[in-house]
């Protein structure tokens, strides 16, 4: 099974998630420009931005997620990160879509690499269903981690349950796809990798003589610059190639398996990006400086509690003291006695 053949389920929801503007052939599982889903994009892309400019400079209450003023700032905050990342994740996947196509056209020339200088038939078969039930798992926790929220807004009858799933939980989703999306890309750099080893492991390097190592390296490097400089989709020139699997050399191995490391490492690069994980970063330095700050303000109200000016020959004042210091101490007693009964029965 082609690579590409694998990820075509996981390729739909791309699609519909704005994450993927390519379509697939499925007579050469191979990736083909799609002018219909540019443009949903687009359009996503617009509305989106739109939509959290009107709740940024708006007093619209079917836009509010909470009536008092402290929870209305926290979910402010919050809706604003997540309706970012959204816009973030949509417009990378837009701007860098030439990037995703190059992905998986490297890794179909590295899977040829491994059947043709390597021996070796990549199970993408397994990976397609060990993919699919991956992504169904994470869905599953995802729905049991958000019901109390959507359960939470649903009893909450002054709120529309249906704008604020639009203004929050379905950006989010977005955003967990296009996570899974990054997180399955690794994963298949992983398996190649894993292959690697253990090729390196049964390689034998002993009955190579110094010289023809030497020899080795020599042409691997030239042939490796020739190759890299006229973008050819061979490691090796044809002939050398020919030479190389016809003498079956452990050098030959090691040889490969280094420029597919190569390749690979290239490969994990494309696959990660920071720019759209940048929102994210910054709606928890946000909430995080927030809650910081409220700390401070709790500690100055004790701070200025201790400055205030008082007169302690007022009766009124001392009675008030009294009572206040009276009733903390009375309930500190019934902490401490309540700690004591069960040591007692013990």
């Amino acid at each position: 099974m082609d690579i590409i053949e694998s990820i075509s389920v996981l390729q739909i929801v791309y699609q519909l998630a704005n994450l993927s503007p390519w379509i697939l052939d499925k007579k050469t599982w191979s990736f083909v420009p799609s002018r219909t889903l540019e443009v949903y994009t687009t359009i996503v892309i617009i509305g989106s931005t739109s939509l959290m400019l009107y709740s940024l400079f708006t007093d619209d209450n079917l836009v509010k997620a909470s009536d008092n003023e402290i929870g209305q700032t926290v979910d402010s905050i919050q809706m604003v990160g997540i309706r970012m990342a959204h816009i973030a994740s949509v417009l990378e996947s837009l701007i860098r879509k030439n990037d995703q196509k190059k992905f998986y056209d490297e890794l179909k020339e590295i899977d040829r690499i491994f059947e043709n200088s390597l021996g070796i038939t990549l199970n993408n078969h397994m990976f397609r269903r060990k993919t699919i039930n991956r992504g169904i798992a994470m869905f599953l926790i995802y729905m049991l981690s958000e019901f109390f929220i959507l359960a939470s807004k649903l009893i909450t009858t002054k709120h529309n349950f249906f704008l604020f799933w639009m203004f929050y939980l379905l950006p989010m989703l977005i955003c967990g796809i296009r996570y899974f999306q990054i997180f399955t890309s690794i994963l298949i750099i992983k398996e190649r990798l894993n292959e690697l080893i253990r090729v390196l492991s049964d390689i034998n390097l002993t009955t190579e003589s110094s010289e023809e190592m030497q020899d080795y390296f020599k042409n691997a490097t030239s042939m490796r610059t020739i190759t890299t400089q006229n973008q050819s989709r061979y490691i090796f020139s044809p002939k050398h190639q020919q030479q190389l699997n016809a003498e079956n050399s452990q050098m030959n191995k090691l040889v490969v398996v280094r420029n597919i490391y190569d390749r690979l490492y290239m490969e994990s690069v494309i696959a990660c990006s920071a720019i759209w994980s940048v929102p994210h970063l910054l709606n928890v330095l946000v909430l995080a400086f927030i809650c910081e700050r409220t700390v401070h303000s709790t500690i100055d109200m004790a701070l200025i509690l201790h400055r205030i000016n008082s007169n302690f020959n007022n009766n009124k004042y001392s009675s008030a003291i009294v009572g206040a210091t009276t009733t903390y101490l009375i309930i500190l007693i019934q902490f401490h006695l309540n700690e004591i009964k069960p040591n007692t029965k013990s």
